[in-house]
């Protein structure tokens, strides 16, 4: 028998019909596996999944509605997802040809005119728009959710802090090129694209780019940052506490250059959302993943986003 989870769904489901912290109520709510940054291992901070379900693998995505509780895992975790989940959970045992899809079994539990809700900083663009037009066919809505429903119930049972490590300088005997030849390339290829700006979201790209390196995930050697790249500016977003002499040096931050091209700004970095947003009114066109967040991606016109991989 795994973790109780009794008490965490029903103070979720009270959530999911609240007209307090919702426009409307939902009648199912995705958590999925990932984080802000599409991670697979994630800071303990952002172990939704696994705090409201009991599971602990690092795949795995659930579905609460008002009356069952379901996660989907792949082959590596059936068993112990069997062992960690207690008796208010459905195993999906996903690969298996019996196993209907997410898209699928809302469709088939959900009367039609219900809302499916989910945080749209933890699902990706790329499933938002594939789920969002399945669900949309059957007559079910894909809605966002202003804040992250799990994280309202954590804060009464004591939610891990955000990791607060500083950063590594990686000396160019490791990378092969400094941070500015690699914003040099970036920029080719965002003439080539025929964009205006790129937004990096994944955590091991933006360490790449830098030539820095963290531990704010374990085993992984990331931080917490986005960036974004434009032809005559380089912004990085991250929490400054990280930054000491030895990065901001790194990074030209006390430079008297003042050439904008190669100088650095340095943004909280909750100050994405609205950078992405300012660029996107600004008619910018912005290429960003479409592994990235579905809250970034759907800032951006349509007609101004190039959305395909960026790797």
């Amino acid at each position: 028998m795994g973790k109780p989870t009794g008490h965490l769904l029903r103070q979720l489901r009270s959530l999911m019909r609240s007209k307090h912290q919702l426009t409307e109520a939902i009648q199912a709510y995705i958590i999925p596996s990932g984080d802000a940054h599409q991670n697979e291992y994630l800071a303990s901070c952002d172990l939704r999944r696994e705090f409201i379900s009991g599971f602990s693998g690092s795949a795995g995505s659930a579905i609460v509605t008002e009356t069952k509780a379901v996660l989907w895992t792949d082959g590596r975790y059936y068993l112990q997802a069997e062992k960690q989940l207690d008796s208010n959970w459905t195993l999906m045992k996903d690969g298996l040809p019996d196993t209907l899809s997410q898209e699928d079994w809302l469709i088939q539990e959900l009367p039609i005119g219900s809302k499916v809700g989910v945080d749209p900083w933890v699902i990706t663009h790329a499933k938002w728009y594939k789920m969002s037009q399945a669900l949309s066919s059957a007559g079910l809505s894909l809605v966002y959710t202003e804040k992250n429903l799990v994280d309202l119930v954590w804060e009464d049972h004591s939610r891990p802090d955000p990791p607060t490590e500083g950063l590594m300088v990686m000396d160019i005997s490791y990378t092969g090129k400094s941070w500015h030849e690699k914003v040099k390339d970036v920029r080719g290829m965002l003439t080539k694209k025929k964009a205006d700006a790129f937004v990096v979201t994944a955590l091991d790209e933006v360490a790449w780019l830098f030539n820095l390196r963290g531990s704010d995930v374990v085993f992984n050697p990331v931080f917490f940052a986005y960036a974004m790249v434009a032809q005559d500016e380089v912004t990085l977003f991250i929490d400054v506490a990280k930054l000491d002499k030895a990065v901001s040096n790194h990074l030209g931050l006390d430079s008297a250059n003042d050439n904008s091209e190669t100088k650095v700004t340095v943004c909280p970095y909750e100050r994405i959302w609205d950078a992405v947003k300012d660029a996107a009114n600004n008619g910018a066109r912005i290429w960003i993943s479409s592994s990235s967040s579905a809250a970034l991606a759907r800032l951006v016109n349509k007609t101004h986003l190039i959305s395909n991989p960026s790797r």
